[in-house]
């Protein structure tokens, strides 16, 4: 069973990979300024920032999520905080900083469980576990991809 999870986490982190790479940052930036309201501005600034960890450049992503943070608490907007903090954590997990992953990870999942979302639930869940992992404690690792094959 944690064979078909983790296959199944690498199949999804792979497609996104490939679907933000066939996306060039022109193209994204000037949706951004294209973008009439604030809920599609900070969904613009998500996929930037998205773009930027796919190329390595961690601050640049970090900045974007930041921007992406601000911009969805100053107009409540869930989805746009759920998002950032994920961006975060993703980025925090690539550093190696597997704790502060989980403290976002976390923040995101409350976000996401707040509208129901449980694709995104589920996911976060699978990340959560895998920063457990990467820390060494397996019990927690294991209670969380449970959770995740619960949603």
């Amino acid at each position: 069973m944690r064979k078909i999870l983790i296959k199944i986490v690498i199949a999804l982190l792979l497609a996104s990979r490939t679907v933000f790479a066939q996306t060039t940052l022109d193209s994204l930036q000037n949706k951004l300024k294209d973008a009439t309201t604030d809920t599609a501005r900070a969904n613009r600034l998500e996929k930037i920032g998205r773009y930027y960890l796919i190329k390595n450049q961690f601050d640049s992503s970090f900045a974007y999520a930041d921007k992406e943070l601000k911009l969805s608490r100053k107009n409540n907007y869930t989805r746009g905080i759920a998002q950032a903090n994920s961006l975060f954590g993703s980025t925090a997990f690539i550093r190696g900083d597997y704790r502060q992953s989980y403290t976002y990870r976390s923040e995101s999942f409350r976000n996401y469980e707040l509208i129901g979302d449980s694709l995104k639930m589920g996911m976060l869940l699978t990340s959560m576990g895998s920063s457990h992992q990467s820390l060494g404690e397996l019990d927690s690792a294991f209670a969380e991809h449970s959770r995740a094959l619960a949603i």
